[in-house]
């Protein structure tokens, strides 16, 4: 019998329209099935007392923990979970092997996500923006085809099966720290030991104190542009701030808007510090920290207070051990210091050392002695 091509092209829509609704069907009845399981089986907290219920907990309980919180909280019990999926693929008979290798590969790529999110847990910030690796499984399909394996599963086996506990499984070990990681371990570690206790509020790599007479303090790590993946070289400056105002306005100022700066250091070369890949590191943590506690806090001791440092940078600007002396002599000037800078100012020594400014001084000195004074950034 000879079957045109519009007819044959006919049955081939009509045979896949009654498998699609057959297929339809069949979820529908799964669904269905697992609704009533999951109310028979699953307790509204911890873990089932059966198999079949804990197979199905476990699948919702790793939608949930990826598709909702992005694996952030994965850890123990969750490699558990995906243990006991894989045990019972593998264990059981009712799964053929081609069931096993399939589903086998959707909860190995569940697990690798969850492992590579303990991983990127123990990275630092930096090493964070260039992380590659997926830290979720978010596709729903995978997660609803194990529902519909493992329920298939449990109304087969309708009698109850004791679940006796998960398999064991040992969480990974976290990554060795990279040099720039450590770094960040030991600024975290300095902030915690030395600054937190005196009321200092940390910002990234710096660390400030915002005291009620208008004074500011910050202690800034400064990275070296030319660091690598193995190699990390950094440094620590210092500086107080303060502004023509009482108070502060500016509460996220930069350690190079400070008037008074330095590079304490209890050594005479420049205080750098080098973390390399496979080198000891604890020498270099020893070195830092009694650099941080012995030189860095204890330069902070001679600005006690706002007009302590103003007096202290009045006489540095007298005895010349001061960069930039007419900015700063501006600025002393614009917090009412000027009665004290002016024997300064027109001091010949000053005027000698500084005689490339020699126009900026004379205007600041009429304006001092006209009352005219402004604050310049």
């Amino acid at each position: 019998m000879d079957i045109s091509k519009e007819r044959r092209k006919a049955l081939k829509q009509a045979y896949k329209e009654k498998a699609a609704e057959e297929e339809l069907r069949r979820r529908i009845r799964n669904l269905d099935d697992f609704r009533r399981l999951w109310r028979e089986l699953v307790p509204a907290a911890g873990p089932a007392d059966s198999l079949q219920g804990e197979l199905l907990r476990a699948v919702e309980n790793l939608r949930d923990e990826s598709c909702r919180n992005g694996n952030r909280n994965f850890g123990l019990r969750h490699l558990e979970q995906c243990r006991l999926l894989t045990d019972t693929l593998n264990n059981w008979p009712d799964f053929t092997s081609d069931t096993r290798n399939t589903f086998g590969r959707l909860i190995a790529q569940i697990e690798t996500a969850g492992r590579n999110s303990i991983e990127y847990e123990h990275l630092s910030a930096r090493e964070r923006r260039s992380y590659k690796k997926p830290t979720d499984c978010t596709d729903q399909v995978i997660y609803d085809l194990l529902l519909e394996t493992f329920t298939d599963f449990a109304v087969h086996h309708t009698e109850k099966i004791p679940f006796t506990g998960y398999p064991k499984v040992e969480l990974p070990a976290p990554p060795p720290l990279s040099p720039s990681g450590l770094m960040d371990k030991w600024v975290k570690d300095l902030f915690n030991q030395y600054c937190k206790p005196l009321g200092y509020k940390r910002d990234g790599a710096n660390f400030r104190l915002i005291q009620p007479d208008g004074l500011g303090k910050i202690i800034n790590f400064q990275r070296n542009r030319y660091n690598t993946v193995q190699s990390c070289s950094f440094t620590i400056n210092v500086g107080v701030y303060f502004e023509k105002s009482p108070t502060l306005k500016n509460l996220k100022f930069k350690e190079y808007e400070c008037l008074a700066r330095s590079r304490p250091k209890l050594s005479a070369p420049d205080p750098w510090w080098t973390i390399e890949t496979g080198s000891s590191p604890e020498v270099i943590w020893l070195d830092l920290e009694k650099s941080f506690s012995e030189a860095i806090l204890p330069w902070f001791h001679r600005f006690p207070s706002k007009q302590d440092t103003l007096d202290a940078l009045i006489n540095d600007l007298a005895q010349g051990h001061i960069s930039m002396p007419v900015l700063i002599a501006e600025r002393l000037a614009a917090c009412g210091c000027g009665v004290k800078l002016l024997p300064i100012l027109k001091s010949e020594r000053f005027l000698q050392k500084n005689f490339r400014h020699k126009q900026e001084i004379i205007g600041l000195i009429e304006q001092i002695e006209e009352g005219e004074t402004r604050w310049c950034s």
